[in-house]
């Protein structure tokens, strides 16, 4: 997963990474929700600190034996907005969470990209194996897959794909 601070200041780099796998992100509803989600965090955060001043402020006029019913009660009103701001926060976080997931990592440039007939040999070791049970053409009983995966030397267990035969 990559880091916010990352997606945010190489934005390029993650859009290219995203058009090279293909894969179905937002990413303008992702910088969107993180710009949203800091903007949040930035107002709980001093309505929070503003909360824990008035609370010394409270404490000191108890203490000198002063009224403090009225700070107390505007201390209620901060505290109910700081609990919606913190569930807005949560509703942020879980959506950024859910975009976040599928943006893939970026590739380091010596990594070849594929080209659109499919990628590349750089080196190949030895011959493959021809196994006794496959054959090059698509035997009665045999499906084409199981064929074509005989003729390239690989079992049908190493061919990636699941069976659902």
């Amino acid at each position: 997963m990559l880091d916010a601070r990352r997606i945010r200041t190489e934005q390029s780099l993650v859009e290219e990474a995203i058009r090279f796998k293909k894969v179905p992100v937002d990413l303008a509803r992702y910088l969107e929700c993180d710009e949203k989600r800091r903007e949040l965090l930035v107002k709980a955060e001093s309505l929070k600190h503003r909360r824990n001043e008035a609370s010394e402020a409270i404490g000191k006029k108890k203490k000198s034996g002063e009224d403090a019913s009225t700070a107390i009660a505007e201390m209620k009103g901060v505290g109910d907005e700081i609990k919606a701001l913190d569930s807005q926060l949560a509703q942020v976080d879980a959506e950024l969470l859910r975009l976040v997931s599928w943006i893939p990592n970026v590739l380091h440039e010596s990594v070849p990209r594929a080209e659109a007939d499919g990628n590349r040999v750089v080196r190949a070791v030895g011959e493959p194996k021809k196994f006794p049970f496959c054959s090059t053409s698509s035997a009665p009983g045999k499906s084409r897959a199981a064929a074509s995966s005989c003729s390239r030397g690989r079992g049908r267990a190493w061919s990636g794909r699941s069976s659902t035969s």
